[in-house]
């Protein structure tokens, strides 16, 4: 009997598998809501919303206009508790929290956070991880926010990234399992795959492109 047949045919449970939307599929959702009719207003409020705080959709449905008091939103979590989100203008925040960290707002995505922490952990020689709407500078590397503003700064004059850059940051200690081909790899060859799978340049560059813009603005301003 065939075996390896029928073990392709066995389902793979992806449920825990979650993807998040790219830079310009995040743009396209809010392109789609572009109308000035009330339902579009409602739905471009809800994605921008949405795109800009993580926020689930259980917690969006229960929003109700109170719970916008000035620029603070509070959202209910599942299991009754509350939390409170400081709704920003700027497109880029950098904000420290009073946990002791810092958040850098960029709704750029998971993958190209993790360009992103990985050359800003690399910088700043300290803990810096990503996540799908923004990356947490945390321990050390969440003592100064100059310098981790200087650090973004610096990324951001260096712009575009190359591949190269992504390829380098995954550590050959905790290889991400993304092929079943894998193990035959050359490490060089393994490290590019993984670095294509789980990360992304071009929402990295988007990202950079951002906050070069949001510094060009702040120099014309002052």
């Amino acid at each position: 009997m065939d075996f390896a047949r029928y073990a392709e045919l066995l389902p793979i449970n992806s449920a825990k598998k979650r993807i998040a939307l790219s830079l310009e599929q995040s743009r396209a959702l809010v392109a789609a809501c572009a109308g000035n009719a009330d339902i579009d207003l409602r739905e471009r409020a809800v994605v921008v919303l949405a795109l800009r705080t993580g926020i689930r959709r259980a917690g969006i449905c229960a929003l109700n206009v109170e719970d916008l008091r000035g620029r603070t939103l509070t959202v209910r979590l599942k299991g009754g508790r509350d939390i409170e989100i400081v709704l920003h203008d700027d497109a880029l925040p950098l904000e420290e929290g009073s946990d002791g960290r810092c958040r850098w707002w960029t709704f750029g995505g998971g993958g190209g956070n993790r360009v992103l922490a990985g050359l800003l952990e690399r910088e700043l020689g300290e803990c810096v991880s990503p996540g799908n709407t923004f990356i947490t500078f945390s321990n050390g590397a969440a003592e100064s926010a100059v310098a981790s503003r200087q650090a973004i700064d610096a990324l951001a004059v260096g712009v575009p990234l190359a591949w190269s850059e992504a390829t380098r940051l995954v550590d050959p200690g905790q290889r991400s399992r993304v092929s079943k081909f894998q193990p035959c790899l050359p490490p060089e060859i393994e490290h590019g795959l993984i670095a294509r799978e789980t990360m992304s340049v071009d929402d990295a560059n988007a990202t950079l492109g951002e906050w070069k813009r949001r510094l060009t603005r702040q120099e014309v301003e002052s």
